[in-house]
This record gives structure tokens, C-alpha cells and sequence, in this order.
């Protein structure tokens, strides 16, 4: 494929050296790399030649010949089942270098080059702090010595061109004390480097004493002493900066991450033992589990101290701190108006009880794949400015909020499941969101707006489901979804491309006072059309259908409907 071809098809070529491969060599393959997600050029039509893909971070993926979008994910995962381009998308699309879009494309490219230049200046006063801290007494009066030595050619030359004798009337004695003078403040300058080392080998060593000290409470089998350790670790963390904070928050996440469990966390329960007599009933197997005691108030104890660290009028912030929550089971977590500046990570993490996260903020990828919600969710007004990943996350309590909720960059909710009622009103998806193969049941999506592609192939909805005034500014996917309650697209909004190619439509749904623009929307191929079937505004007149409804014939025929016959 050549570089022609692929301006043709509106992807954006970029040339990087990697290994051999630099440039495209001639009757070869053109390699084309997308390091960053543009919302405008995300679906190839059918035909188009393989790409991999590349996210944000640096991860590839092969698409194959003619599929879909594949996402980028962080982890590996096999790609989901193509079901080919949108049905009737015009490929003049393809052909046109998008304006708008690629301007918010380069915009967010400029913004990521940017705040990655302020993350390296930033690393800077700390590589030079950890280079100063490697290099021995010896070494350091020695540079001090030498450049006090320069210092003092240098003055030398300065004092004899300026008072010489000739011009300024003076005498050599003058420019000999000036000169000793010089001299001795470089010895102070080698008195204050060892003083400074001296001080600084102090502080470590208080530091490490301290920190050792609050790490054994935390290990202690009495639970007064743990919690006492929880506290003395964030003393610790509180009167350190940058990597000795760290060092603290890594501990008391670490001690989140140990195997938990809440049945026996709030009891006096230390050991349990089971017996098993082998086959023949003669020997007996002994296993002996043993427990912390009364843990469940020392979990607690640090999830509120983290907390109260992450609120915006915390004395002494943590904001900026990487925060590493993998596997952790929390039985009462309250993140509400936290500020997560650094990583956060939640994969895998399980909320027994209440989870608030509502007016918080992420400014970093926010990633809480395969976490467990059994009690209620609350992201109400959350804000996400990076990616936000909820990838084969069960929401299984009676209520998730997402209300208000906005998601600057990409929103990947594949796979998830929503056992009960759903709130995302008024949330606003500024980049792509995809809830491929997600389950809803009783969600409310009405008043959301999605700037970038809406992807829902593949999903189930069941009970009842509203997209009332909900806008669809770009691509909307709804191949192969299926509808199996009262669902309520009235007063909708789509501006860009739509399919419900594939799509199961066996509950009550209604188009009334839909807007469907002036780009393709695809009906064709449903696999089921009722009953009972959707409602639309031309329903009573067909001349009133617009002429960018698809399939002409109206209304379209099910596949079930043309295998019996």
C-alpha cells in the first residue's frame, strides 16, 4: 500500500525509526503506525488493508482485512468479532481530510507533547537530587574545590584588570587580600558541602529509621499496634517529599493488596484449621489458614487517611502520588471530590460496600478493568481528563451513577455489566466511547452527548432503556444490539453516520421526533423487527421516511423472517 492509498482512505502516515524498518521500501507493505487515536479516521470501509493500531501507550494491535475498529487495550485480549463497515457509509469519508476533527486530533497531540516535555522538566531537579545523593564525600569537596579553585583564578584575573596597581593607585598587598579573601570562601563553600551531606545523611537515616519502625507496627498480630503503624506511616509520608512519600503510600497500598476477607476481617477469629481423612480413612491432612485479627479496622483506617489525603483542602497533600489499588477489596470506599494527579490503578479491585467517587478527578488514565461493584456505585459529576477504562467491570449493586460525568479522552466500557439501574444522564463523552458487548439493564442515558463515536455493537439492553434528547455528534454502532425492553430514542439526536445493521428489536421502542441528519442511517438486515415493532414518524406516511434511511423498502425484513421463507 502506498502512501497515496493511505492519504486516500484519511490516515495519517508518520514515519518512525524502528529497528530496520524506516521508510517503506518499494513493492513491500506500507506499515502504518497511529501513535495516538484521531475521533475522525477510527473506521476503515470494507477493503481497506491492515493496520495496526497503537494507543497512547504504545501498544499495537493487528486489524484484519475489511474489520472494524479494534480498540487499544492494556492488556492482551483477543479482538472482538468483526461484523465489517457500516453498511452504507459513504466512502467520500474516507477520501476527505477531516477539518474540525483533525484540528481537535492535533490539538490533543499538541497538549500530549506538551504536558509530556512538563513531565521531564519536572524529572529533572529529581535526577540531579538522585545523581548528588550517589556521588561520595570525596568526590563532592573535591568539585567543590576545583571550582572554588576556578572561581578564584577567575577573581584573580578580574581584581588585577580592575584595581591594578597603575590605574586604581593601589598596591599588590591589596589584590593579594582580596585574593586570600576569595580563597576562604571557598572553604566555606567545602564546610557547607560537608555540613549539607552531613545533614542530609541524618535525615535519611531518621527517615529509614522511622520508616522501619512504622512498617514493623504495621506487621505487629496485635491490631492496636497496626493501627498505630497506619498512623505512623503517614507521619512518615507527611514529612517527606517526592520518593520517600512514595516509598510510604506503596506500604500502606501494599498492605491493602494482602489476601482479605470479610467474613472473618471483623471477627477474633486468628486460625482456622481443616481436617481431611485420605482415601483408605486411616491418615488425616491437616491445613491450617490463619488470619490477621480485627484487619478490617486497620483496612479501613488506611482507605480513610488516603482519602482525606486526596481532598482538595487536605493540610498535606497526596494528590500527586501514584496510587497502585489492584486486587484490593474495599468494604466501604469514599473518594468523594479526591484529586487523583498521578497513576491510579483499580483493576481487578472489588467494593463490597458503598463505592463514592462522585465529584472526583482523574488526571491521569483512570483504570478499574474486571473491578467488582457489590454495592452502589456513585460517579456523579466524576471527571476523567484522560482515558477511562471500566473494561469487564460488573456493576452489580441497585444503583451506578454516572451522572454529569465527563470523560475528556477515550471511554472504554467493553464487556461491562450493568446488573440494575443505570444513571448516565448528562454525561458528556468528548472522545470515543465503547460499550461493545456491554449489558444494561433499566439505563438511563438520556441527555448525554457524544462528541466522538458511539460504539454499542454487540450490546444487550433489557428492562427499559432511555436515549431520550441524547446526541450523537459522530458515528453511532449499534450492529447487532439487542433491545429486549421498552427502549426510548424519542427527541434524539444523530449527526453523523448510524448502523443498527443485525439489530434485535423484540421489546416497545420509539423513534418519535428523532433527528436523524442528513448522513447515512442503516436499518438493514435486522435480525429481529418486532413484535412489537419500532415506531417511527413516517410510520402512518411513508413519504415522510427522509431519504437517508436505509434500506428504500420500508419497513426492513428481518433475517429470521427471510430464512422461513
Amino acid at each position: 500500500m502506498t502512501h497515496v492509498a493511505a492519504e486516500r482512505f484519511g490516515f495519517r502516515i508518520e514515519k518512525k525509526k524502528k529497528g530496520r524498518e524506516n521508510g517503506i521500501p518499494e513493492g513491500g507493505t506500507c506499515r502504518i503506525f497511529l501513535y495516538r487515536i484521531k475521533s475522525g479516521a477510527l473506521r476503515a470501509p470494507p477493503g481497506a488493508p491492515a493496520l495496526p493500531l497503537r494507543s497512547r501507550a504504545g501498544t499495537r494491535r493487528q486489524t484484519r482485512v475489511g474489520a472494524g475498529p479494534t480498540p487499544p487495550r492494556p492488556r492482551t485480549a483477543a479482538a472482538p468479532p468483526s461484523t465489517g463497515g457500516l453498511p452504507c457509509f459513504l466512502s467520500a469519508r474516507y477520501r476527505k481530510k477531516p477539518s474540525s476533527r483533525s484540528s481537535l486530533g492535533e490539538n490533543r497531540a499538541m497538549q500530549g507533547t506538551i504536558r509530556r516535555i512538563g513531565t521531564r522538566g519536572r524529572k529533572i531537579p529529581t535526577s540531579i537530587s538522585r545523581w548528588s545523593n550517589r556521588m561520595a564525600l570525596s568526590t563532592a569537596v573535591g568539585l567543590a574545590v576545583l571550582g572554588g579553585v576556578a572561581l578564584a583564578a577567575a577573581a584573580e584575573i578580574v581584581l588585577i584588570l580592575v584595581f591594578h596597581p597603575s590605574r586604581a593607585g593601589g598596591s599588590p598587598i591589596d589584590v593579594t587580600k582580596l585574593a586570600l579573601t576569595v580563597v576562604g570562601g571557598v572553604g566555606g563553600v567545602v564546610a557547607l558541602v560537608i555540613a549539607y551531606r552531613r545533614q542530609r545523611d541524618l535525615e535519611q537515616g531518621r527517615f529509614v529509621e522511622r520508616f522501619s519502625a512504622a512498617a514493623a507496627q504495621l506487621g505487629a498480630p496485635d491490631v492496636a499496634v497496626r493501627i498505630a503503624g497506619v498512623y505512623a506511616m503517614v507521619g512518615v509520608a507527611d514529612e517527606s517529599v517526592s520518593l520517600r512519600r512514595q516509598q510510604c503510600i506503596d506500604v500502606l497500598c501494599g498492605y491493602l493488596r494482602l489476601p482479605y476477607t470479610p467474613e472473618v476481617g471483623a471477627n477474633h477469629q486468628t486460625k482456622y484449621v481443616q481436617t481431611r481423612k485420605n482415601a483408605d480413612g486411616v491418615e488425616e491432612n491437616e491445613s491450617t489458614f490463619e488470619y490477621r485479627q480485627n484487619d478490617k479496622e486497620v483496612r479501613q483506617t488506611i482507605v480513610r487517611v488516603i482519602a482525606d489525603h486526596l481532598h482538595p483542602d487536605s493540610q498535606y497533600s497526596w494528590s500527586s502520588s501514584n496510587f497502585d489499588f489492584r486486587t484490593v477489596n474495599f468494604e466501604e470506599a469514599r473518594f468523594s471530590k479526591a484529586i487523583f494527579s498521578g497513576d491510579s490503578h483499580f483493576e481487578g479491585a472489588t467494593f463490597v460496600g458503598e463505592a463514592w467517587f462522585d465529584h472526583a478527578s482523574f488526571s491521569h488514565d483512570a483504570t478499574f478493568m474486571g473491578a467488582t461493584f457489590l454495592g452502589n456505585a456513585h460517579f456523579d459529576d466524576v471527571t476523567f481528563h484522560e482515558s477511562a477504562w471500566f473494561t469487564d467491570a460488573n456493576f452489580c449493586g441497585n444503583h451506578t451513577q454516572f451522572g454529569g460525568a465527563t470523560f475528556g479522552y477515550l471511554a472504554w466500557f467493553d464487556h461491562t455489566t450493568f446488573c440494575d439501574s443505570l444513571a448516565l444522564r448528562e454525561a458528556t463523552f468528548s472522545n470515543m466511547a465503547w460499550f461493545e458487548g456491554a449489558e444494561f439493564s433499566n439505563s438511563w442515558l438520556n441527555d448525554t452527548t457524544f462528541f466522538g463515536d458511539a460504539v454499542f455493537r454487540g450490546a444487550t439492553f433489557s428492562g427499559r432503556t432511555s436515549f431520550e434528547k441524547t446526541t450523537f455528534s459522530h458515528s453511532a454502532v449499534f450492529d447487532e444490539a439487542a433491545f429486549s425492553g421498552t427502549t426510548l430514542f424519542a427527541s434524539s439526536i444523530f449527526q453523523g453516520d448510524t448502523s443498527f445493521g443485525g439489530v434485535t428489536f423484540s421489546g416497545a421502542t420509539l423513534f418519535k421526533h428523532a433527528n436523524f441528519g442528513e448522513s447515512c442511517v442503516s436499518f438493514v438486515a435486522p435480525q429481529q423487527w418486532g413484535p412489537p415493532a419500532p415506531v417511527f414518524d413516517w410510520d402512518t406516511d411513508i413519504s415522510l421516511k427522509p431519504p437517508n434511511i436505509k434500506p428504500s423498502q420500508w419497513p426492513p425484513r428481518a433475517e429470521t423472517s427471510r430464512l422461513t421463507s
